[in-house]
């Protein structure tokens, strides 16, 4: 992740190289700002699509972000939601896990997540993501708590071992 000025001088730099013709760049980004600025052309994606392709200079973010969307009334991506959601598809109960160096990075840390529901997890680099994401993976062993995936208890695995009844349950719930 770089800063926005971060991101300035490097795109800058790369900017300056292709037009003294020493080379081309494709750049995917959702970044409105870093488009404007630094593109030439753009090609809008959608569904796995190309709706639209046009002159940087052509557009505005709100038409961009209108072909990507698509226009109002267009078909949609997925209908309302109700507000209502399925069963439980994992459960986290009182997760704890240890750090490289041996010290907590999860302490307690309880999740369901159900049919329907999209989650994010978000932080400070450094407060337990990383490690929240290996155990769940089987790349970290847990030192506490239980983990369900379509309401089946996981076994505790060493770390590195992928467990076979986590991907056959993960298999199974979709």
């Amino acid at each position: 992740m770089l800063t926005p000025g971060e991101a300035d001088e490097v795109l800058g730099m790369l900017r300056e190289m292709v037009a003294r013709g020493e080379l081309t760049i494709l750049m995917i980004t959702h970044k409105f700002r870093e488009v404007m600025a630094f593109a030439d052309e753009v090609t809008i994606l959608r569904r796995g699509r190309s709706p639209a392709h046009g002159r940087v200079g052509d557009l505005t973010p709100d038409a961009m972000a209108g072909m990507m969307i698509g226009a109002a009334g267009a078909d949609q991506v997925q209908p309302a939601r109700s507000g209502e959601f399925g069963a439980p598809r994992l459960d986290i109960e009182r997760l704890s896990a240890l750090d490289d160096a041996g010290q907590p990075a999860l302490h307690d840390v309880s999740l369901t997540i159900r049919a329907g529901e999209i989650v994010g997890i978000a932080g400070v680099s450094g407060n337990g993501q990383r490690q929240l994401v290996e155990v769940l993976a089987g790349q970290r062993e847990a030192s506490g708590g239980e983990i369900r995936i379509a309401r089946r208890a996981l076994p505790r695995h060493p770390r590195g071992d992928a467990p076979p009844q986590a991907v056959a349950a993960c298999r199974r719930s979709r």
